[in-house]
């Protein structure tokens, strides 16, 4: 595309740095920063009688269940739970994707079941079959688009009825193990292994519940997990739990290479020094912001988690593209599966990740011993 030098000044300083802040924010992203919801518990504490209702009103439901009044369905599989108890992104993605390929690599039948957040239907959609993707992301969501590319051989079902979804995948494609994706609220199916991921940095944010906080659950119903996963930079230092008797391992996202739709691979020291532009739409645009710091970093566009791409933002940057002449455009696997991949041509390059975990031989052999 060439190089930057060959690009105005003022394009590179000024209008085009503040252009990418000022569309960040009026995507609806920077929200996050700027109230320091996670971090802070001052505004928060204003809400914390809407808090207070929110928690009594999860914590009755949880009764319900425990006494047998709600019924938990169990299916004729094995069942693992990846959840979280904090609103926004956790790694939730990565870990059922490395959780799905590792029971392939084991010869089990495996499905994927999801809610699909941000589809644009309601109905049972099967996203693959093992062999072919049937769906688009606007039918099943970006996210089981994603693990349907990138779990050949796992079948992927969208349901906001787990258990709908997980019969289907028992009676229709016989599959043995159930993942269930984003479920560790989701009660009504039986479960085998809940597994339950938290940001090392953060990992209850500023210790309230919705709305006052990120906190989806009282901390003290950790005791339902059997695994805790702590992700993100310096993970071996695990912060203290509120609960004892779980196996705490740590990980890390590691960035693999990055590929085009011509399959041109660059590993993460190529672009080192490189001209590059950035966009995602993921709950923590500040994470794949930070995987950058060793390149020359022109723009970086972030939009709200679960974003379909609109003519109008594609057309931002494309502008951004042809003013600032990078070297190359990076953005995320969840992004690259919304767009048409000969956007942009082979200047359009998608990151690709994979979860690391330190402990992995006792995670993996208490996998093995459920399943």
């Amino acid at each position: 595309m060439g190089s930057l030098s060959n690009c105005p000044e003022k394009w590179v300083n000024r209008k085009w740095k503040r252009s990418g802040l000022w569309w960040s924010r009026r995507c609806g992203n920077y929200w996050r920063m700027s109230m320091k919801w996670l971090e802070n518990k001052w505004p928060a504490v204003l809400l914390l009688p809407f808090s207070m209702l929110y928690y009594s009103i999860v914590q009755i439901r949880n009764l319900l269940y425990n006494v047998g009044l709600f019924k938990s369905y169990r299916v004729n599989a094995k069942v693992i739970s990846v959840g979280n108890v904090t609103v926004g992104g956790t790694g939730k993605t990565p870990t059922v994707q490395f959780l799905a390929n590792l029971l392939l690599q084991s010869d089990k039948s495996v499905a994927i079941v999801s809610r699909g957040y941000g589809r644009s239907i309601s109905d049972t959609v099967v996203v693959s079959d093992g062999r072919r993707v049937f769906a688009v992301s606007q039918e099943g969501g970006d996210e089981p688009l994603m693990l349907a590319k990138n779990c050949p051989g796992a079948v992927v079902i969208v349901d906001a009825d787990r258990v709908r979804a997980a019969q289907l995948a028992i009676c229709n494609y016989h599959c043995n193990v159930i993942i269930l994706d984003d479920a560790f609220q989701h009660r009504r199916i039986a479960r085998d292994l809940n597994i339950v991921l938290m940001k090392r940095d953060s990992p209850f944010g500023n210790g309230f519940g919705l709305p006052a906080g990120p906190l989806r659950e009282p901390k003290r119903n950790l005791h339902r997990a059997d695994i805790i996963i702590i992700n993100g930079e310096n993970s071996s230092s695990l912060p203290p739990m509120p609960i004892s008797g779980k196996l705490l391992v740590s990980a890390d996202y590691q960035w693999v290479d990055c590929i085009n739709s011509n399959d041109e691979i660059l590993f993460p020291h190529d672009l080192y020094g490189k001209n590059v532009i950035a966009f995602c739409g993921i709950a923590h645009p500040e994470h794949f912001k930070r995987m950058l710091v060793k390149m020359n970093l022109c723009a970086f566009f972030a939009f709200k988690d679960h974003h379909f791409y609109t003519d109008d933002d594609m057309s931002v940057i494309e502008n951004a593209v042809g003013r600032l002449c990078p070297d190359v455009v990076l953005t995320t696997e969840k992004d690259w599966v919304k767009l048409n991949p000969e956007w942009l041509g082979g200047v359009l390059y998608r990151v690709r990740i994979t979860l690391k975990i330190q402990q992995d031989r006792e995670f993996v052999s208490l996998i093995e011993k459920i399943i």
